[in-house]
């Protein structure tokens, strides 16, 4: 048997690469990338992703100013756009393209590195739930995860011959990852110390290597300067916009999240653990697909854990490489939401470690005999396209924000005036625009007015804050009043906070056509009682957006039933 160049970083592999089924089946995972990347209608993330790209880049960096995201995604998305138009294809273009680069970089990594693990990696990768998720969601995650692989790939020809060139390439990954999510810097910290690693490796050759670390670990402090300045400025952003990051870790364990993790990085487990990630998974009302699956998504942890524990060997460089990537970027996100504030979202934001730790498992599993390697894949591909099946799977498709948007379009007369809730303006914005009647609206506005800041982020309501929302309600009411708005189309959250999947926009029962500012949450409701006080307000139409809880209703209130601002009765604020 040729021995596996594993260990060595010359000379041609020996062996045959990737098997014609293999290659066929990778061509299927690209394909599932691109397969209705326009289908659905984008939600609230997605639609802020648009906006922001569309602006210039001077534009993009005002935005960025009051979120806590750096700029390199929307930089890439923003000619993306400007090439292929601002369809909901287009706006996912990017992601699908990093997502398929994705498995191309892990091809030239195992093809050099690791031949006989590329059939594995390939499709451990290539039919990840996550990953193909991701690779059809407008955020940076999927770009993240091809910098991640390109990380490792860069490192490790550094290792192999320190030269500039080489050290070049790993600070520019390095600082891609920074200036793409905030949270990039712990797979920095992973290639940093995977680099030192390998330094030392050299033995008698570190002194003459020695001089080209120093340059690349001053070029790369220099050019990760000005994101260290944002980073300080946004760590109170990100503390006051994302606490919504914190609820699901009052009913989990927040010392197990590495664990939590691995087992939703695993094709199965977004199941069996339900974090707050909407991705395609087994329907649980099928009892008997439900208890098959089960014995599935045993059988893929089993093979996982026995594939990594193979790979876990002190000589195997590629196998300790990969469990640093892996769990560097776990801790260190632990650190993070523990020391600078709520950060940790399971199926999300620990997935810039999500392709090491497929790698590692894939690496793993070609180390098994030929018979488990065949089953383990095997069942990692079934289980990854069973939730794809009619009768087996249920997905939470997106199209109520589309939908709503294309009746409000029906609707609007011009010179009306439109007021969402917050986090509900980046979409109707998107599809105004697209539908031709953004245009048409003499105002468009959230309330409180502190959610135009930024459209896409959450901000505190506190209840001691009523007499401020009291003072804008009655500021925007008086605006109205001066550009002759005849009708205010209001959304309204409703109390009953409960979740659920997303509603089109539908004409509510008779007894439902009417509520008063008491039956909304706050501080929506102060804005309805500045203009109509407890009286009825009529109800349009009932909803519930893509991806979000909490029933909704669409108010038209004409001009003609606004109440004098001096007869409104005492304000009492509640919260849902």
């Amino acid at each position: 048997m040729s021995p596996d160049r594993t260990n060595r970083g010359d000379g041609a592999p020996s062996v045959p690469v990737v098997p014609i089924g293999v290659g066929v089946l990778t061509v299927a995972a690209v394909f599932l990338r691109w397969w209705k990347l326009g289908h659905q209608g984008l939600w609230v993330d997605e639609a802020y992703t648009a906006l922001i790209a569309n602006r210039s880049f001077a534009g993009i960096r005002t935005a960025l100013q009051v979120d806590d995201a750096p700029p390199l995604f929307y930089v890439f998305e923003k000619p993306m756009l400007a090439i292929f138009g601002n369809s909901e294809a287009a706006v996912r273009l990017f992601p699908a393209l990093c997502g398929s680069l994705a498995l191309l970089a892990t091809f030239v990594i195992f093809r050099r590195y690791a031949p006989r693990a590329t059939s594995a990696a390939l499709l451990v990768t290539g039919f990840s739930s996550l990953a193909i998720f991701y690779s059809q969601q407008a955020r940076s995650y999927s770009l993240l995860h091809l910098l991640s692989v390109l990380s490792v790939w860069t490192v490790l020809r550094w290792s192999d011959r320190p030269t500039p060139a080489r050290a070049l390439a790993v600070v520019t990954i390095a600082l891609a990852l920074l200036y793409t999510h905030n949270l990039g810097v712990w797979a920095v910290l992973a290639a940093s110390l995977t680099a030192l690693g390998g330094w030392w490796a050299l033995g008698k050759e570190r002194g003459a290597a020695k001089s080209g670390l120093v340059t690349l670990l001053g070029a790369f402090a220099l050019g990760a300067l000005p994101w260290g300045w944002n980073v300080l400025q946004q760590i109170g952003t990100h503390r006051d916009l994302n606490d919504w990051m914190a609820t699901w870790w009052r009913d989990h364990p927040l010392a197990l999240a590495p664990l939590f993790s691995t087992a939703v990085f695993l094709n199965g487990g977004l199941g069996a653990i339900r974090p707050p990630v909407p991705a395609p998974v087994i329907d649980p009302t099928n009892t008997a697909i439900a208890a098959v699956c089960l014995v599935l998504r045993v059988a893929v942890a089993a093979f996982a854990v026995s594939g990594i524990f193979r790979a876990l060997r002190p000589t195997d460089r590629i196998g300790r490489i990969l469990t640093i990537y892996s769990a560097v970027p776990l801790l260190g996100l632990l650190l993070t939401h523990v020391g600078v504030g709520p950060s940790y979202v399971v199926g999300r934001t620990d997935t810039i470690a999500l392709f090491p730790f497929l790698l590692l498992v894939g690496y793993g599993w070609s180390k098994l005999s030929r018979p488990l390697r065949t089953a383990a894949l095997s069942i990692w591909v079934l289980v990854c396209l069973l939730p794809y099946a009619p009768g087996v799977g249920r997905s939470v498709e997106k199209g109520a924000d589309r939908a709503l948007a294309q009746w409000l379009g029906e609707h609007i007369e011009p010179g009306d005036a439109l007021v969402v809730a917050m986090v509900g303006r980046p979409t109707l914005e998107y599809y105004a625009e697209r539908q031709g009647w953004l245009d048409r609206l003499g105002s468009f506005s959230t309330f409180p007015p502190v959610g135009d800041e930024n459209p896409a982020a959450v901000f505190p309501t506190p209840l001691d804050s009523v007499d401020t929302y009291r003072s804008q309600a009655r500021a925007i009411r008086a605006a109205w009043e001066r550009t002759g708005v005849s009708t205010v189309w209001c959304e309204g959250v409703l109390l009953n906070l409960e979740p659920g999947f997303p509603s089109m926009a539908t004409v509510p029962p008779p007894d439902g056509r009417f509520i008063d500012a008491n039956a909304l949450g706050y501080p929506g409701s102060i804005l309805v009682y500045t203009l109509l006080g407890l009286e009825p307000a009529p109800v349009s139409a009932r909803f519930r957006r893509d991806w979000m809880g909490a029933d909704r209703v669409l108010l038209a209130i004409p001009r003609t039933r606004w109440i004098p601002v001096d007869s409104l009765p005492p304000v009492e604020a509640t919260t849902p």
